[in-house]
């Protein structure tokens, strides 16, 4: 466990006075009265990762590379875990999109303004321009857009 020790001479008496500070009660002091909560006052994604111990608290006896170590994978699985969460928000969209579309040409007779929508919706979906093989967020940003202006055609029939 790792001590701060502070001495300092007591300006009544001349003996030195030890006074012994462990950096794990310090954390658990502060982590009693700020919480790690975030804005909303749920726990956080961090926290919910270690939620057997405190944020930190246990990295406290080991090695700066180990806690590092630790803080990676930590980074790893809220990572994993926001992709998880925008692919699962992407495909609810192309799904809905597609479910409007469908119920929109059910009718058989369909005006010359949703058959040209039609096509152009085509027309964007076939000149997309992206390489999955890269995984280069700029890709990401041109389904956002695509899907957008999907939306857009859709909703405004």
């Amino acid at each position: 466990m790792f001590h701060v020790e502070h001495s300092s001479i007591h300006p009544t008496n001349k003996h030195p006075i030890d006074r012994r500070i462990t950096r794990d009660t310090i954390f658990r002091a502060t982590s009693l009265v700020l919480p790690h909560l975030s804005r909303d006052n749920r726990p956080t994604f961090r926290q919910s990762l270690l939620t057997c111990s405190p944020t930190m608290a246990k990295s406290l006896d080991v090695s700066p590379a180990k806690s590092f170590a630790e803080e990676v994978e930590i980074l790893r699985k809220s990572f994993r875990a926001c992709l998880d969460v925008y692919a699962s928000r992407v495909e609810a969209e192309l799904g809905h999109i597609k479910e409007l579309t469908l119920a929109k040409t059910q009718s058989p007779h369909l005006s010359q303004n949703t058959i040209r929508d039609l096509r152009d919706m085509i027309t964007l979906c076939r000149t997309l321009d992206i390489k999955p093989e890269k995984g280069r967020r700029k890709d990401l940003k041109k389904i956002d857009s695509l899907i957008d202006e999907l939306n857009l055609m859709v909703e405004n029939w």
